[in-house]
């Protein structure tokens, strides 16, 4: 789709603020009443209000990027200011004065023995700097960007967060001192694109002052190893009025297949004026969080827990033929469906069908462990049944899962829970095309059938709904409105009191979908996401401005008597254009400005622990349930016991200790956690999940060179050591055995015997070579004399 274009002219203020002007284009805004205050009265942030602008002349009579940085710097020194008058008055004050260099670095030292490895790239900083950097990540007190720490810290105080006395204490020492650098965040988006700008453009801009900016060259734009420019790339590239050197344009944060966008995209992104965000926070949160389809916990237990199980069309052709030994069972390798033998229907119905009733059936134990852990809501997978709304493959879910979904229903009826469906990417009623069309409506018949059959009470029955986006364009909006207002008419009663729609980054705002849901009673989802990503020239991007539409967004549930939902997630930090930044952060790092009593829908990579690690950074109900997990260790579930050895049966008593004898946990207990509640991993640390990998270590011999011994981990290598004496078997090689195998012939000068002794040698060294590939090479050269 084509790059969506950004107004120019001046937007209006619809936040209620005043201004303060620098210059004739930079201004930077200074909110006078509170977005929680706004939020309560239910007042409309596109009300009228003054505006206070105090000019401040800039001497070039340009805008450059270090008055923009100034002129931020402005700001946040105005509102230290006002923080520090407020700061005076609470107790807090006079005990943060008292806090002596001494008692920061005892802090700080704290806070690096929690941690399981030393930072990174702080060796250059002193104690006050590190422990002001370690509150701005911490995203529990709320975002830091365009906000003075002090103002920060007194906003955490007054929401009951407890911040650091500490960053209290080395606030006001600075600002005693005349520092007002101290009171900005060091991560600011604002210094961080002019920088990266700076770096990208900076040989072009000085020798071409009036030349357009030029753009780091993408990735699929560059010439081949021969030094033939790719044909398809070569328009793309002449539109670049001049591309620098590699070297001037090497991007250290973009790895190298990084999709940078087009020369456009680039533009766009560099040009995109920064967001505009309100500092609300839903607090105390009264709402529900919830997350998509998958539990990353459940899906790698022993047996997994998930409900996408899914096949190929190949596979259920293949399934209708009968095993080759019908009395052994399938296997993917010794026991295949046999081709030759004729096929029948019935029997890869089977085999599609009992993939959708193991997905059916795990729902219940997915909703008992959320429940457990405080999260109740949840969004059921589209994959659950394979094929079913296909246009020759497809099938009815009754009766055959009947059963199965009623059970899932009868638990979230018991638990307060919420279930919602979100129809594919290709589901769209506005398509041109018929074919499209017809497989929408079979798709949303399906999804309509399996929330139905979940037999759940009349009010999360309303609340069970239907999450669909426009789709396409195709060239004419309101053509494509006309298309969906009549495809919307075929729809069936059920389907229409189920079906929501969501604006997306692609094609279709808020703006764009409010008049066609108001006018259908449609329910419309807000995707705070892809407002960022793609909005109206009405409003400025972030959370503001859209604030000012929750009332109409809200009345469209509220007609129709449907527990509103919003959904929230946030782009990769290394994102850039719009292309880059419609992939999510695997976890978020705040609350969006919702109503504190919201269903929202995290939508993340990492699914119920991006939930959790907002419950813990905000202590939402719920949080003290969860605990780290063990890196790598499951005490949650029966492992399968080894066949005992001769020796272990000989040892064997009937008066055995029964503190030794292993315990079967039930079944409603098995991989829920255990009693610690160890269920959360952190960031990047997903192999947790998982057995750990084998590795190779070397271990040294007695006659000092080195053997190979194949562990699992650091424990199971002082496993295997302890039982090394008892059983050779599991050790390194006897003593000398390598010797024996390689001794020179030197009882005898037969030749024979020194043929067997090179045969010998060659078997060894064939023998080396099998080792597996992970081991870690070792030189025998030295044995073989």
């Amino acid at each position: 789709m084509p790059a969506t274009r950004r107004t120019s002219h001046k937007l209006p203020s619809r936040s209620g603020q005043s201004r303060l002007s620098f210059g004739t284009n930079n201004k930077v805004t200074k909110p006078t009443v509170s977005a929680n205050q706004d939020l309560k009265k239910g007042k409309s942030h596109q009300a009228k209000t003054k505006e206070s602008v105090v000019e401040i002349p800039n001497a070039s009579g340009e805008n450059s990027d270090e008055d923009k940085v100034e002129s931020a710097e402005v700001a946040v020194r105005e509102q230290a200011e006002v923080e520090v008058k407020k700061v005076v008055e609470m107790p807090e004050h006079a005990e943060a004065k008292k806090i002596s260099d001494a008692q920061l670095k005892r802090y700080w030292k704290r806070m690096e023995d929690e941690r399981k490895a030393p930072r990174v790239h702080q060796q250059d900083l002193n104690v006050n700097e590190k422990i002001l950097r370690l509150f701005d990540l911490s995203s529990q007190y709320g975002p830091c960007i365009g906000i003075a720490r002090l103002k920060r810290w007194n906003r955490a105080y007054n929401l009951g967060l407890n911040p650091p006395k500490e960053v209290l204490a080395i606030l006001l020492k600075e600002e005693a001192k005349g520092n007002p650098k101290v009171e900005r965040a060091y991560i600011n988006v604002a210094d961080y694109m002019m920088k990266r700008k700076r770096s990208s453009v900076a040989t072009a801009s000085a020798a071409v002052p009036q030349t357009p900016v030029p753009i780091p060259e993408p990735h699929h734009l560059k010439q081949s190893r021969n030094g033939v420019p790719n044909k398809k790339s070569s328009n793309k590239a002449s539109k670049a009025t001049e591309v620098p050197t590699p070297e001037e344009t090497q991007d250290p944060e973009s790895g190298p297949d990084e999709d940078v966008g087009t020369v456009e995209e680039l533009q766009q992104a560099l040009s995109r004026k920064p967001a505009v965000n309100s500092s609300y926070l839903p607090l105390p949160w009264e709402g529900r969080l919830g997350y998509a389809c998958l539990c990353t916990y459940l899906r790698y237990a022993k047996p997994p827990v998930f409900s996408s199980r899914t096949c190929r069309i190949a596979s259920i052709l293949e399934q209708r033929h009968p095993l080759k030994d019908p009395s052994e069972p399938a296997h993917a390798i010794k026991n295949r469906p046999d081709r030759d033998q004729p096929a029948d229907h019935a029997r890869g119905q089977a085999y599609v069908e009992s993939l959708g009733l193991a997905n059916a059936r795990d729902i219940v134990k997915m909703l008992r462990w959320n429940d457990k852990y405080g999260i109740r809501f949840f969004r059921l997978s589209s994959e659950m049944f394979p094929f079913a709304s296909h246009e020759v493959y497809g099938y009815k879910l009754a009766p055959f899962a009947a059963d199965a979904l009623a059970e899932a229903g009868r638990v979230a009826a018991e638990l307060g829970h919420r279930l919602t469906t979100h129809p594919g990417q290709f589901t769209q009623l506005g398509s041109p095309r018929k074919e499209v069309i017809e497989a929408s409506i079979r798709d949303l018949e399906f999804h309509s059938e399996l929330l139905s059959l979940l037999k759940l009470p009349p009010q999360q029955n309303r609340d069970a709904v239907m999450i669909l986006h426009m789709g396409g364009v195709y060239g004419d909006k309101a053509a494509t409105l006309d298309r969906f207002r009549e495809n919307y008419k075929r729809l069936s009663k059920d389907i229409k009191a189920r079906l929501v729609l969501e604006n997306d980054d692609v094609s279709w705002t808020v703006h764009d979908l409010l008049p066609i849901c108001k006018e259908l009673n449609i329910p419309m989802v807000l995707d705070y996401h892809h407002n960022n990503i793609l909005h109206s020239e009405e409003i400025r991007e972030g959370t503001l401005d859209i604030m000012g539409l929750y009332d109409e967004i809200i009345q469209t549930w509220k007609r129709k008597k449907i527990t509103p939902k919003m959904h929230y997630s946030e782009p990769t930090p290394s994102a850039i254009t719009p292309r880059q930044r419609r992939k999510h952060s695997p976890r978020v790092a705040t609350l969006p400005p919702c109503p504190p009593d919201m269903d929202l829908m995290i939508e993340a990579k990492d699914k119920e622990q991006a939930v959790f690690e907002l419950m813990r950074a905000f202590r939402l109900p719920g949080f003290e349930r969860i605990n780290n997990l063990l890196p790598h260790i499951r005490v949650d579930e029966n492992k399968p016991e080894k066949p005992l050895t001769a020796k272990q049966k000989k040892a064997k008593t009937e008066d055995m200790d029964p503190d030794t004898v292993k315990q079967i946990l039930p079944e409603e207990e098995i991989s829920m956690g255990g009693p610690e509640g160890r269920v959360y991993w952190p960031p990047g640390m997903e192999e947790w999940l998982r057995p750990a990998k084998r590795v190779v270590k070397p271990k040294p011999a007695s006659n000092g060179k080195l053997e190979v011994v194949k562990v699992e981990s650091d424990e199971a290598a002082e496993h295997a050591n302890g039982k090394a004496k008892s059983n050779p078997k599991s050790g390194a090689r006897p003593k000398n055995s390598r010797k024996k195998m390689l001794a020179s012939p030197t009882d005898t000068d037969n030749e024979s015997t020194v043929k067997e002794s090179e045969t010998l040698t060659d078997n060894a060294r064939k023998h080396k070579r099998r080792r597996s590939g992970r081991a870690k090479k070792v030189d025998y050269s030295e044995d073989v004399q």
